[in-house]
């Protein structure tokens, strides 16, 4: 830590270097990667009953935000990676394709899905991801969203998601159920 004495002729001098110097912190933090773990659901290339069986895993992601024209990466770990250069266990493609949603079909609480196709996949893949709390999930969400939209992409906010997601269960209630006799 270090303690920074600056001084300026003026007041305008004094708030035209803290604007800068905000505007300069604001955009490195903005920069750093996103970090932290996330239960990631089994069963990724898995179907029906195995996908069912296969166990959630308690990964550490961490998301970099995408530069000069490349894709933000989304890598996981089984922990914190020790080295900068640790290869990660996996990843989650993240370009103008994906679409990020709030998993409300997750038996776990927090859990939001990507949907995602990189080149060499025959067809997009879903991973579910779950948080270990509200406010962590709408961190991860933010930060995804701001990666995915970097990347060219388009996705709904989480106020636009929320409301949807009301809609479609009040479309739900309201289908009349026939009786049988």
């Amino acid at each position: 830590d270090h303690d920074l004495i600056l001084a300026t002729a003026t007041s305008a001098d004094r708030s035209g270097w803290l604007k800068a110097l905000n505007g300069t912190l604001r955009a490195l933090k903005a920069a750093a990667p996103t970090s932290g773990w996330l239960v990631k659901e089994g069963g990724r290339t898995k179907a029906g009953l195995a996908a069912m069986l296969s166990r959630d895993k308690r990964r550490w992601f961490v998301l970099s935000q995408p530069e000069a024209g490349a894709n933000a990466t989304f890598c996981y770990y089984a922990g914190p990676p020790p080295t900068a250069g640790t290869p990660p266990r996996g990843f989650v493609v993240l370009n103008r394709d994906t679409a990020l949603q709030v998993d409300e079909a997750s038996r776990r609480q927090h859990a939001f899905a990507i949907a995602s196709q990189g080149a060499s996949d025959a067809r997009p893949i879903t991973t579910r991801l779950a948080a270990e709390s509200q406010a962590d999930a709408t961190r991860w969400m933010k930060a995804l969203r701001l990666a995915v939209s970097a990347s060219g992409g388009e996705v709904a906010s989480l106020q636009e998601l929320a409301d949807e997601s009301r809609a479609k269960t009040r479309r739900l209630q309201r289908v009349p159920v026939k009786q049988s006799h």
